[in-house]
């Protein structure tokens, strides 16, 4: 399965879980890519580190993620 790759303009430094409210990725991640909960994706920050991540809720509004590793 390929992991997507996303870009995230929060540091996600050493947090274990993520509230992601960005409209547009949330629209990509339901409407595009038609990820779910369960589902595992890459989040980069910016800060030179990636991190994989698996959708815990995806609502209209926003999604909780846990970090698995980075």
């Amino acid at each position: 399965m390929r992991l997507h790759r996303f870009f995230v303009d929060i540091q996600i430094g050493e947090q274990k879980t993520l509230e992601i409210s960005n409209a547009d990725l949330i629209h990509q991640w339901k409407r595009v890519f038609r990820l779910s909960a369960g589902d595992a994706i890459v989040l980069f920050d910016g800060f030179g580190r990636e991190y994989i991540c698996k959708i815990e809720t995806l609502s209209n509004n926003s999604a909780q993620l846990s970090v698995d590793e980075s």
